[in-house]
């Protein structure tokens, strides 16, 4: 996307973000807002809002995009904000100060509010200089207060939120804090429906031979417009239809000998997704190499060898896998395997190359669980 067309569309988003948060800073914005808009996967870091004499009155939390970098306060408690003053530099001099000792009148980024509020986002466009990697040097000052049920106010503290303190400040109580932030590479993500969808797969003898595209075909239905999956109504590979894989090994699940058939009910994640639910296999740590092993499989191995490979990525474990001894590591199989443990850590893919798309479905009536699967999308 244009950078002009991006600042347009992050200048509306800032818009609906003074609307939520009631900053009066223009570079309000809230973490809903930029993920509906950008759908970035982006990490992020939590720090301690400190008042007073080390009370906790909430936290901030920083993360960026490729042209916005975020700081975010959120209180707990009875405790809300009044003030908040933060200023961002590319060395800890730059930040406004006298003597060591920070002064938040003169930084750069200031809210104040006649109605208190519990929450608050700067949205800031990224300047020269940070650059991925890079340390940014965060002051993030706040007057916060104590309201009693009747609404008035038992106490009224300055906070401050990091690891480090200023050389100016009192190391024992008061002291004003900073953070140092090292600027991240983000990551483009899917646009995936947050409903259910139907889903079936495709294993029968009387299609055409699978290649080594994937283990079996998947068709999506239920599937709204304007996402980066559709619906998928005919059995082979020529879109829109899906290839998958099997995503665990121990659990099965029923395919469809005519279209149609034993549809299954199923939520879509995006295997890069830093929320995935930490459940079963799906937030194991093994998807980045996943991905890695989908875009570059051996050309001359066969939807086996490469099913195995995603088995053993997956449940590593001989022991409890319940691989061993029917599918051994071996072969081309453990060539892949070595290699996505090698190279996979932290890969991500690109316009262009595969992504995992988990396919989670709820039990069988019974109870019994249904193999969980995934689908190759470019993303």
């Amino acid at each position: 996307m244009p950078r002009t067309r991006l600042l347009a569309l992050l200048a509306i988003a800032v818009v609906a973000g003074l609307m939520v948060t009631g900053c009066k800073s223009p570079m309000g914005l809230t973490e809903d807002d930029t993920r509906i808009t950008s759908h970035w996967v982006y990490t992020r870091e939590h720090y301690t809002n400190w008042a007073g004499s080390n009370i906790n009155v909430g936290t901030v939390t920083v993360w960026n995009v490729p042209d916005t970098l975020y700081i975010q306060y959120d209180m707990t408690g009875d405790w809300w904000l009044e003030e908040t003053q933060a200023h961002v530099a590319l060395k800890l001099k730059n930040i406004p100060q006298r003597n060591g000792v920070p002064t938040p009148d003169r930084f750069e980024f200031r809210n104040d509010w006649r109605k208190r509020v519990k929450t608050c986002t700067y949205a800031i466009p990224v300047r020269d200089g940070w650059n991925v990697g890079v340390n940014l040097y965060k002051a993030t000052h706040s007057v916060v207060v104590k309201v009693n049920r009747r609404g008035g106010v038992t106490q009224r503290e300055e906070g401050w939120a990091g690891p480090y303190f200023f050389s100016g400040g009192n190391l024992c109580c008061h002291g004003a804090r900073y953070i140092k932030y090292a600027f991240k590479e983000v990551y483009k993500d899917l646009s995936l429906p947050t409903d259910t969808v139907k889903m079936a797969v495709y294993d029968d003898i009387n299609l055409p031979a699978l290649d080594t595209r994937a283990r079996f075909r998947v068709a999506l239905d239920g599937v709204p417009p304007g996402y980066d999956v559709w619906n998928a109504p005919g059995p082979n590979f020529d879109p829109p239809y899906w290839g998958g894989w099997c995503a665990e090994h121990a659990n099965g699940i029923t395919p469809s000998g005519v279209y149609g058939t034993a549809w299954y009910h199923v939520r879509l994640w995006s295997s890069q997704d830093p929320n995935l639910p930490d459940r079963d296999y799906m937030d194991n740590g093994a998807w980045d190499k996943i991905n890695y092993l989908l875009n570059h499989k051996d050309p001359e191995a066969t939807v086996y060898e490469i099913q195995v490979a995603i088995w053993w990525l997956m449940t590593p474990d001989p022991s409890t896998n319940n691989l061993w001894p029917d599918h051994p590591l071996e072969g081309k199989a453990k060539a892949m395997y070595d290699e996505a443990v090698a190279y996979g850590e932290g890969f991500h893919p690109a316009k262009g190359e595969w992504l995992a798309v988990i396919c989670d479905s709820p039990p069988y009536p019974d109870g019994t669980p249904v193999q969980r699967v995934f689908i190759e999308v470019d993303p």
